[in-house]
């Protein structure tokens, strides 16, 4: 097996450059590495036989051998996953993610916006989150409702759905600060918004090492 995966390395530069839309190189090292250290085991059982190997240490060790690498091998091809369906999520999140894209701009203005105000102007700042509240909350709702099909999408979609709910949190503790004159309430909404971006950045950083990581092209990306 571990001669298998070492040929990969040649194989899968000539592979590449023929054009082909290629798999995930770790799942091309799984498959290759696999294919060629199965064995034919009947095959084996039947030299054996003809050469009256049967009894002999070397013919268990052989049959025994050949047994546990093929079982091996299925076993690891079999934990790999469908490698074709989690590509078809990423894909499909990537699309997601383009259509959520102008909620995103309009937030990251209403932030920036509210930052020059350096909460001097409350009644800015008031005006400036009731007007996003509202698209924030419904963009929040159809976040919610959007389920990925593999872990790795999950959780990168967990930690965007995040970044929303500690965003609208930390407009409730911005108004209750001004309404009450706890400042510390207002630090800590300034705090969710500057989470906010970084969390976006984030999962946007995340979601294009996934995309290189099971070989998902941005242009070839279209929502399903």
């Amino acid at each position: 097996m571990l001669l298998g995966a070492g040929s990969t390395v040649p194989l899968a530069k000539w592979y590449a450059g023929t054009g082909t839309t290629h798999a995930p190189h770790s799942a091309f090292v799984l498959f290759v590495a696999v294919a060629l250290s199965i064995t034919a085991v009947p095959v084996l059982a039947a030299i054996i036989s003809e050469r009256n190997l049967g009894g002999t240490v070397a013919g268990v060790v052989a049959l025994t051998a050949a047994g546990t690498i093929d079982a091996l091998g299925w076993l690891a091809l079999g934990c790999g996953g469908p490698p074709g369906a989690v590509r078809a999520d990423v894909q499909s999140y990537f699309a997601r993610m383009r259509s959520w894209g102008p909620v995103e701009a309009e937030t990251e203005r209403t932030i920036e916006r509210i930052f020059r105000t350096q909460f001097v102007d409350e009644a800015e700042v008031r005006r400036q989150i009731a007007d996003d509240r509202p698209r924030a909350l419904a963009h929040l709702e159809r976040v919610r409702a959007y389920a990925p099909r593999s872990k790795d999408v999950q959780n990168i979609h967990a930690r965007y759905v995040s970044a929303w709910e500690g965003l609208l949190a930390g407009y409730d503790a911005i108004e209750r600060g001004f309404s009450s004159g706890d400042y510390t309430k207002l630090a800590r909404g300034r705090e969710a918004m500057e989470r906010w971006r970084v969390g976006i950045a984030d999962v946007a950083q995340q979601l294009r090492d996934l995309m290189d990581h099971v070989g998902v092209e941005p242009s070839g990306a279209v929502e399903s």
